[in-house]
């Protein structure tokens, strides 16, 4: 990033793979702060149905690292941010385990904790399922090290 138009359209380009991935309303500053120990803050903006997430990261006059290095983490952080489906999968399932986890506080009758449990159990079950085509997964490869035949 060397100029203002460098700045504006990195910013662009992170929103635009934030949308991407299903989220709305992704906005990304940068802000440049002349103190002494914060040369420049990145906040990202983004909405999962109607709920602003909020990440903040500030980067240090004093660092190592370059702007460069500072930018590619930030990258970094957008490209492992799931889908938009499995946000909402993972948001539901946490509210689901606090739900059983109060239920379980306030012994409740089993008859209302334990068909959330199976549910959460069988949800939790099928999002770690890897529910691919079988052409399209990665063939897992078995090597005995101790057979001498195995071309390498």
């Amino acid at each position: 990033m060397t100029n203002y138009q460098s700045i504006i359209d990195t910013a662009t380009a992170m929103e635009r793979a934030i949308e991407a991935k299903g989220y709305s309303r992704a906005d990304v500053e940068f802000t440049l702060n002349y103190t002494d120990t914060i040369g420049v803050y990145v906040r990202i903006n983004y909405s999962i149905d109607n709920e602003r997430k909020y990440e903040t990261y500030a980067h240090s006059v004093n660092s190592t690292k370059t702007i460069d290095e500072f930018v590619t983490e930030i990258w970094d952080t957008i490209a492992a941010l799931p889908h938009i489906e499995e946000a909402r999968n993972n948001d539901f399932l946490a509210q689901l385990g606090k739900t059983i986890d109060r239920a379980t506080e306030l012994d409740l009758p089993l008859d209302y904790v334990t068909p959330l449990k199976a549910a959460f159990d069988a949800m939790t079950e099928n999002l770690l399922a890897d529910h691919r085509p079988a052409a399209e997964k990665e063939p897992t490869v078995k090597i005995n090290l101790n057979e001498h035949d195995v071309p390498f």
